[in-house]
């Protein structure tokens, strides 16, 4: 109780005593001490899980309207690529990888695919071999247009070496996690203060939105399966055509319905104007003019 007055966690203490326990029997194992420790009852606690909450567009237009630097904007639009990706995390916005429709592994799924439209996939967790597929919609290349540029303008002096190349208009990151895991967490903590400054919510908030929308929609299993990203390739390859074909319709209904849902088309629009309000007008820069390194360095030195 004092522990707990003093601003300890449960969770903490809940920690520190289960390890106290493995550390007690590890000696009474060997010897060390005479009787077993067992843990009492009233010590350990139960935490009850946080409840899932749903953003709304006006908790995300009121966000933007507190912006007053780039860093913030630049929350809320890594906010919007998380929601409209299916319910990204951090990680898969550093990771994501385009998808190049001729690799055998993506050709024996192409009609999951639509014709003349460009994807790209994430893992749905770490370990995981079982991937997400997202099409690059509209609102999508806004906000990557939007992310690549203001980190160019925030972090290409002192960590170009995590950035895409300039002329890729697919990713914003190019960074091993892995071997970068100090980088990967600082940009991340520092991300996840500015998003709560403006809104009141953290990152995994946009997962947890676009499963409560998913929730309540009506289809099969297996298309549930392909877009929460519970399903392996090898399945994938297994399914019939015309089944893959359903579950590629589905996932463009539930994206528009994304869209509607949270109006995401014209928060990318506020957030924009927002930017010009605070001197980022990103309209003086055009990531298709950045043909050569001379003419992105002069682009990026309007904003020094």
């Amino acid at each position: 109780m004092n522990a707990i007055k003093n601003g300890l966690k449960q969770s903490s203490i809940n920690s520190y005593v289960k390890k106290m326990k493995v550390i007690m029997n590890s000696a009474y194992k060997d010897g060390h001490i005479s009787e077993r420790f067992n843990i009492p009852e009233s010590v350990i606690e139960e935490i009850p899980s946080n409840p899932r909450e749903i953003i709304t567009y006006k908790e995300i237009e009121e966000g933007i309207a507190k912006i007053t630097n780039i860093h913030q904007a630049q929350s809320i639009a890594l906010f919007l690529m998380m929601l409209s990706c299916k319910g990204m995390y951090p990680a898969d916005i550093m990771n994501y990888k385009k998808i190049e429709k001729n690799n055998a592994d993506e050709v024996l799924i192409s009609e999951l695919f639509e014709k003349g439209s460009e994807y790209i996939k994430f893992k749905k967790s770490k370990k995981s071999a079982k991937y997400k597929y997202v099409r690059i919609n509209h609102v999508i290349k806004k906000l990557v247009k939007i992310l690549k540029t203001t980190f160019y303008i925030t972090h290409y002096l002192k960590y170009s070496d995590i950035l895409a190349p300039y002329n890729d208009p697919f990713h914003v990151f190019a960074v091993d996690i892995a071997a970068n895991n100090n980088i990967y967490k600082n940009l991340w903590n520092f991300y996840q203060k500015m998003i709560k400054s403006v809104l009141n919510y953290s990152f995994t908030s946009a997962r947890d939105s676009f499963n409560i929308i998913l929730e309540d929609q009506e289809m099969t299993n297996q298309t549930r399966n392909i877009l929460t990203g519970d399903i392996t390739r090898m399945e994938l390859t297994q399914m019939d055509i015309t089944k893959l074909s359903d579950a590629r319709d589905k996932m463009r209904n539930i994206e528009d319905h994304i869209n509607r849902e949270f109006r995401i088309t014209e928060l990318v629009e506020i957030l924009t104007n927002k930017l010009k309000l605070i001197g980022n007008n990103l309209d003086d820069i055009v990531l298709e003019n950045w043909k050569t390194p001379k003419s992105f360095i002069a682009s990026i030195n309007k904003f020094k």
